[in-house]
């Protein structure tokens, strides 16, 4: 049960000695403070539930922290050598006399298995993952339903139909989705809320959002006691580290030294409840209209249901990028690889997703392959069908759209 206006817990508020509206039972301490904090927050994904600004703050300034997060391309070009190669991955081990092994990368060079066994294999671990996709989606479910404040019925379809109509249908049977994601889209864009950026000494670029919205909808006929409405905020918290707060947390549990008003509490009690450990002196409220779009982008960067991915034709006896690069056509049996990745599509006047490929002049070829899977959009950059230079080396016009893919497929 939640607590009630008249029960609102006593607390200072940026150092001061005032106490709660009702309680008059002296000041909250911190520890008391935080199993407030916890017992009233509602989360809206487990990654949310991963925010400790505690913990940041124990390792000392952003900008003091030394940062070596090493990708396995440039793993690779730095050699084994160094500290920073010391107890971590060393790779697979798997190569021949065209594909090394290197650390940080996982090699796949084909194996003995071929023809119809392939495909039975394939179909067999289409239906393991479709089976373990189901249950982990029907388990999620049903922790949303335990974790999910008491709402009315409608209200809970209307939250489903909304997030169905952000992701793309069928993108969640194929890999991850970032759920979380979109929660700025579904709750706060286009809507009455509030943003406000900073930098915290500390914790680095700091962006929140918070919107105040009402929990019921009152009941007409009834009393006025009855039919008053509570309130809830939403609220974001995005840090430089990449975990984002994202919840919920209702209004007469924030301790406050006032009651709430027309427009709700201040924002900065509501922040100084949720998340007291940043610099609040450094927010300043964003009021231009292009932070909501720019916001909405950064949210859902991740989020994509188009891929780019580069097909290279290497010939028997080549071991070099360069020779790969300079083969200006593929075999029979690369035609025929070709094929099973997708359709042979002309670039002329495409309408699905191009990749940056020249849809109206032919300046980066007059065909391309490409192909749609549970809904993604798959355009594969192929070696042989972009421009081929003759005496040329370096096969910039290829190379500047492969080169820039970041998968690719010899």
């Amino acid at each position: 049960p939640r607590k009630s206006e008249k029960s609102r817990p006593a607390v200072v508020v940026s150092g001061g000695d005032a106490t709660g509206s009702g309680a008059g039972s002296g000041p909250v301490d911190k520890t008391e403070l935080e199993r407030l904090r916890k017992r009233s927050l509602a989360h809206f994904d487990t990654q949310s539930m991963a925010f400790n600004l505690s913990e940041l703050l124990s390792q000392g300034k952003v900008s003091d922290v030394k940062h070596q997060k090493v990708t396995g391309a440039s793993a690779a070009a730095k050699g084994t050598t160094g500290d920073i190669f010391d107890d971590v991955d060393k790779g697979d081990g798997i190569g021949n006399e065209i594909l090394a092994s290197c650390p940080f990368f996982r090699n796949e060079i084909g194996n003995k298995a071929s023809g119809p066994s392939l495909v039975v294999q394939a179909a067999h671990h289409r239906r393991v993952r479709g089976s373990m996709a189901a249950h982990e989606t029907i388990m999620e479910e049903n922790w949303k339903e335990d974790m999910r404040e008491p709402k009315q019925l409608d209200e809970m379809e209307e939250e489903k139909t909304r997030e169905a109509q952000t992701i793309p249908a069928g993108l969640e049977d194929f890999e991850f989705v970032d759920r979380g994601a979109i929660y700025y889209r579904t709750y706060f864009y286009g809507q009455d809320h509030q943003n406000y950026t900073g930098i915290d000494e500390n914790l680095g670029p700091i962006a929140i959002s918070l919107r105040r919205e009402p929990m019921t909808q009152p009941q007409a006929g009834t009393g006025s006691n009855q039919s008053k409405e509570k309130y809830q905020y939403r609220i974001i918290v995005r840090t430089s580290n990449l975990i984002v707060l994202r919840g919920s947390i209702p209004e007469d549990s924030i301790p406050a030294t006032t009651k709430p008003g027309s427009r709700g509490l201040p924002a900065k009690n509501v922040l100084e409840f949720v998340a007291g450990e940043l610099q609040l002196s450094c927010l300043r409220l964003a009021q231009t209209g292009k932070v909501p779009e720019r916001l909405l982008s950064l949210d859902e960067e991740g989020l994509s249901s188009r891929n780019r991915i580069g097909v290279m034709y290497c010939k028997e006896g080549q071991s070099s990028e360069d020779e790969m690069y300079g083969n200006e056509h593929g075999s029979e049996a690369f035609e025929h690889f070709l094929t099973m990745l997708g359709e042979k599509v002309v670039l002329k006047g495409f309408q699905g997703y191009r990749a940056q490929l020249d849809t109206k002049g032919d300046s980066t070829g007059t065909h391309s392959v490409f192909t749609t899977f549970h809904r993604l959009e798959i355009m594969f950059h192929v070696s042989t069908l972009l421009p081929y230079t003759p005496n040329n080396d370096q096969q910039v016009l290829r190379k500047r759209h492969i080169g820039n893919d970041i998968v690719t497929i010899v």
